[in-house]
């Protein structure tokens, strides 16, 4: 039986769409179809859709943890490329310490899982 309740990226939560992003900004800026197709790199059997994408993108500007700007295309109309800010570095460096304590939740309980199958 599959979760599916709530989830987006790959089957996790759709909160853990934001770490991701500001992982792949800190990484290199970008724009929304080009993150959304970048969410692979990191894992995600799926990619979200691109709606669900651009609403975490203008949310996290809102708050202040990127920025954006309108960039020329050579293949098309302008498109809205998106940058870590200093907020966002540090918001990052939040979730890398609660991903960090939920990696040895997890691990904890899979090894459970592992132990009582033996």
């Amino acid at each position: 039986m599959a979760i599916t309740s709530g989830t987006r990226l790959g089957g996790a939560p759709i909160n853990f769409l934001r770490p991701c992003l500001l992982l792949l900004l800190e990484e290199s800026p970008g724009h929304g179809y080009e993150l959304r197709d970048r969410l692979a790199e990191l894992g995600a059997s799926s990619p979200p859709d691109t709606a669900i994408v651009y609403r975490a993108l203008n949310a996290m500007e809102n708050e202040g943890l990127i920025s954006s700007r309108w960039q020329r295309s050579t293949e098309g109309p302008q498109r809205r490329c998106y940058a870590l800010t200093t907020q966002g570095r540090e918001a990052l460096g939040g979730w890398a310490l609660q991903l960090a304590e939920l990696d040895l939740l997890v691990g904890g309980v899979l090894r459970r899982l592992d132990a009582r199958a033996c």
